[in-house]
C-alpha cells in the first residue's frame, strides 16, 4: 500500500513539476524591466504632454526597476537571511508576479479614467497596493522558513516602496487616500490571515498535518 502511494505521488511529480519550473534570473529581470516599463509610461501619461510623459515615464520605469532590484537583493540577503527556499531568483519571482498584479490595475485603472476621470486611476492604484499586499502576505507567510515576524517584514517592503513613486507623480496626497491606505493595510492583514487559517485548517482535516503554526 505505502509502494503504491509512493509510485502515485512521484508519478504526479514528474508530470506536475512544469508548473513549478521558474525562468532563470536574467528572464525574470528582464520580464520586470518590461513591466516597469510599461507601468512608468501608463502612470505618467494622464499628468503630463505627450512629450514630457515620455521622458518622466521613461525615470519613474528606471526608478522601479531600481528599487525593486535592489529591494529583492536586500530582503534575499537580509530579511530572509537562511530562509531555505528563498534565493534570489524565487524572491524576484515574487516582486515580478507583484508587478504584474499592479500592472493589472494600472490598466484598468487607465481603462477607466478615459470617461470617468483621473481619480479612478489613483483608486485602481491604491486596490492594486492592496491586492499586491494580500498576494504577497499569502505567499511569503506560507512558504517562507524564517518566521512570521521577518516574512512579514518582506511582504510589506515591495507595495510601500513602489507606492511612494506613485505619490511622487499623484501630488494631491489628501486625508481620504492616506486613511485608505491605512485601513487596506488592517484589511490585508485580516484577509491574508484568514485564508491561511481556513487553508491550514483544511489541512489538518484532510492529511492530519498542521503546515502553518496558528
Amino acid at each position: 500500500m505505502e509502494d503504491s502511494l509512493n509510485q502515485s505521488m512521484d508519478k504526479a511529480i514528474k508530470h506536475y513539476s512544469s508548473l513549478f519550473k521558474l525562468p532563470s534570473y536574467k528572464k525574470v529581470v528582464c520580464l520586470l524591466a518590461l513591466v516597469c516599463v510599461g507601468i512608468g509610461l501608463l502612470s505618467t501619461i494622464f499628468f503630463y504632454s505627450l512629450n514630457e510623459s515620455l521622458l518622466k515615464g521613461f525615470y519613474f520605469s528606471l526608478s522601479l526597476f531600481a528599487i525593486t532590484l535592489t529591494l529583492d537583493f536586500t530582503t534575499t540577503k537580509i530579511v530572509l537571511k537562511g530562509d531555505l527556499l528563498y534565493d534570489l531568483r524565487r524572491t524576484a519571482a515574487v516582486s515580478l508576479a507583484s508587478s504584474g498584479i499592479f500592472f493589472l490595475f494600472i490598466v484598468i485603472g487607465i481603462v477607466l479614467a478615459l470617461p470617468f476621470g483621473m481619480l479612478w486611476y489613483v483608486r485602481l492604484c491604491l486596490l492594486g497596493f492592496s491586492a499586491v499586499t494580500i498576494f504577497r502576505l499569502i505567499v511569503l507567510v506560507a512558504t517562507s522558513s524564517v518566521g512570521y515576524a521577518r516574512s512579514i517584514v518582506a511582504a510589506l517592503i515591495f507595495p510601500f516602496s513602489w507606492i511612494v513613486p506613485f505619490f511622487a507623480i499623484i501630488t494631491e496626497i489628501n486625508y481620504a487616500i492616506f486613511m485608505f491606505m491605512l485601513f487596506s493595510l488592517c484589511i490585508s492583514f485580516v484577509a491574508s490571515f484568514s485564508f491561511l487559517f481556513v487553508l491550514d485548517r483544511e489541512g489538518k482535516k484532510i492529511l492530519k498535518v498542521s503546515s502553518l503554526s496558528f
